[in-house]
Order: structure tokens, then C-alpha cells, then sequence
């Protein structure tokens, strides 16, 4: 514009001075119009407004009626564009009303919210159902897979619940004969084991926690262990050689309980060391070492009532309380037929199997 006014003034000489005003006053006006309809049209009537305000030579360069109309189209665009913001923020309203309450919204319900365009919110959905349906089969195929688990641990109930009275039973009477050995083998010998067998639990409690003591205070009975209780061995009939039957016993009851505990839970299966360590032991049950022998059983006692307490804890956690109870007299297990009633065990042959009445 300052351009246009040089140009003029340059031409000063030819013009008078009313004509170049005049030509100024053209020329802002033709200006000042054209701008201010530019911002209207850009939907900018404030800009338009203020554009008149900070340029009052230009604003007053155009004609009142033009000016007073132009003012009145401002104005007219402003009130609209409250019309439609008012408008706007309503639809806004309702389509957020019509959304489940959230606290956080998904692009598709923001986009749909802002401009009322349902395009993403639908893809959202198909996406959503596509989801879902994932989702069921993954919740299906895991509800077979529980109901055919169940299924097999009913099935395998019964089996799983004789192999676990069976270890029960063996563990029983292998921890019966260590620690029968252990009071035969102290200063309170064979007499001790009898008192053993007829005493409560508590009085069998403490004749063998007196046999322990005995025993690591190196006070034996030296016709049953020791290299008398070595040589006495061989003579049938004698302590040493009852002493010495109950070795193999013990053994042979160590070979079956492995046995069925390899064909139970591997969570309880005795690792690499607890079985070269129970080798180990099974081997040092020498009555002519007695101190050798008395670690020996102790460690086996320990290993094999360990085993036997995890089996059962698992089979509780997977089927429920196991019908056994504690000991009776004769140092076997108590069982239960579906109706209560209580039954007698007979025998365990060499597989492991209770025979019951």
C-alpha cells in the first residue's frame, strides 16, 4: 500500500491535491473492503472487526453505508458462528451421552464424539467382535482342557489312591523297622523293641528318643551290633542275626517304596544325590559299624518320611483328604470302604499291592 501512495505522490505534479486524496481514499477503500471480505469469508469476523479498529484511515476511507454494511456482516458471522459452536458442543453432548460412561474414551468414540463421523467407531467394533470372538475360544478350549483334566484325574483317582496307600503302607513299616533297629541296636535292646511294640504313641516316642541317646553316647548292645554283634550274626536265633534279617528287610522295603514313588508325582521323586545318598546308606547297614549303621538309618528315615508326607500333601491338593489314618497296633494303616466302614490290611505282596478285607 505504502507503494501505491509513492506512485502517486510521484505524480504529484500532474495531479492537484484533491485528486490524489481522492485517490488515496479509492484506493484504501478498494483495499479495506477486499481485506475485510477476505476475513469474513475465512470465517475470521473478529479478525475483520479489528482489522477495522487498528486501520481507521482505511475504515474511514470507505463509504458509511458500505462500512455500517460490512460492520452488520461481521456481526451477522459472529452471531452464527456462536450459533453453530452452541450447536456443535450439544451433537457433542449427545453423542457422548449416547457412549457408555468412560473414563477414558477409544479414538474411534473421540472421533465420533468430536465430528459425529461413525467410520473408525465402527471399525473399532468389528475389531471388538473379532476380539471377542478370540477370546471365547481361547476361554472355550480352556474349559475343555479343565473338564477333560478333570475327567482324567477322576479316572486316575483310584489307581493313584491305592499307589499312595501302598507308599503309605511301605513307609510305615520301614520307618517301624528303623526305628525298631535303632532301639535293638542301643543298651536298651531287644526288650526295648517289645516295650516299643506294646507302648502308646507317646510311650514309643520316648523309648526311642532314650534309644538315640544311647546310641550317639555310644552305649549299644553289644551282642547285637559291633564285631561281637558282626560274629553273633552268623548263629541263627541270636539277636545280632534278627538284627541282621532286619537289614534286608529294610532294604527290600526300600527298593519297593522307590519303586512306587518313580510311578507317582516327580515333584517328590528323590533327585540324583538323595539316590546315590540312599544308595550309599542302603550300603552301610553293617551291624559291625554301629555308629556307621545309626547315621545310615537315620538318613533313610528322614528321606523316605519326607517323601511320603509330599505324596500325600500332593494327593490332597489334586483329589482330596486320603483315606488312610495314623498306625494301628500292628503298626499298618486303618482303612475305609465307600460305605465307612473300617478294613483290615492282610498283605502287601512285591508290587506294591494292599490286599484288604
Amino acid at each position: 500500500m505504502q507503494q501505491a501512495f509513492d506512485n502517486i505522490n510521484d505524480y504529484g505534479e500532474e495531479l492537484g491535491t484533491n485528486q490524489k486524496l481522492d485517490i488515496y481514499d479509492a484506493f484504501q477503500e478498494k483495499v479495506g473492503v477486499s481485506h475485510f471480505t477476505k476475513l469474513l469469508n475465512g470465517n475470521h469476523p473478529e479478525e475483520a472487526l479489528d482489522f477495522f479498529n487498528k486501520n481507521r484511515a482505511i475504515a474511514n476511507a470507505i463509504s458509511d453505508s458500505t462500512r455500517t454494511k460490512l460492520i452488520q456482516q461481521a456481526e451477522s458471522f459472529k452471531q452464527q458462528a456462536v450459533a453453530d459452536s452452541n450447536k456443535k458442543s450439544g451433537e457433542q453432548q449427545q453423542r457422548m451421552q449416547s457412549i457408555s460412561d468412560k473414563k477414558e474414551l477409544s479414538a474411534g468414540e473421540r472421533f465420533y464424539v468430536m465430528t459425529g463421523n461413525s467410520s473408525l467407531l465402527v471399525e473399532e467394533g468389528k475389531v471388538q467382535i473379532r476380539r471377542n470372538e478370540e477370546e471365547f475360544k481361547v476361554e472355550l478350549k480352556r474349559k475343555d482342557e479343565e473338564f477333560k483334566a478333570k475327567q482324567q484325574i477322576e479316572k486316575d483317582k483310584p489307581m493313584i489312591t491305592q499307589k499312595i496307600i501302598n507308599l503309605n503302607t511301605e513307609t510305615t513299616n520301614l520307618l517301624t523297622d528303623i526305628d525298631e533297629v535303632m532301639i535293638q541296636m542301643s543298651d536298651l535292646g531287644q526288650s526295648g523293641v517289645e516295650d516299643y511294640r506294646s507302648a502308646d504313641e507317646n510311650g514309643k516316642a520316648k523309648i526311642l528318643n532314650e534309644a538315640k541317646r544311647l546310641v550317639e553316647d555310644n552305649d549299644y548292645a553289644f551282642r547285637s551290633v559291633g564285631m561281637t554283634g558282626g560274629f553273633l550274626s552268623m548263629i541263627s536265633g541270636t539277636d545280632a542275626s534278627q538284627l541282621e534279617n532286619k537289614m534286608e528287610d529294610i532294604k527290600s522295603n526300600v527298593v519297593l517304596i522307590i519303586k512306587i514313588d518313580r510311578n507317582l508325582s516327580s515333584r517328590t521323586r528323590l533327585t540324583p544325590l538323595e539316590l546315590n545318598l540312599t544308595v550309599s546308606s542302603m550300603g552301610a547297614l553293617d551291624i559291625s559299624d554301629p555308629m556307621t549303621l545309626y547315621k545310615s538309618l537315620k538318613v533313610l528315615r528322614e528321606t523316605f518320611a519326607r517323601i511320603n508326607q509330599q505324596q500325600q500333601e500332593l494327593y490332597k491338593n489334586t483329589y482330596g483328604e486320603l483315606p488312610i489314618e495314623k498306625p494301628t497296633s500292628d503298626n499298618r494303616p486303618a482303612l475305609y470302604d465307600n460305605n465307612g466302614n473300617k478294613m483290615k490290611i492282610y498283605n502287601v505282596d512285591n508290587d506294591g499291592n494292599v490286599t484288604v478285607g
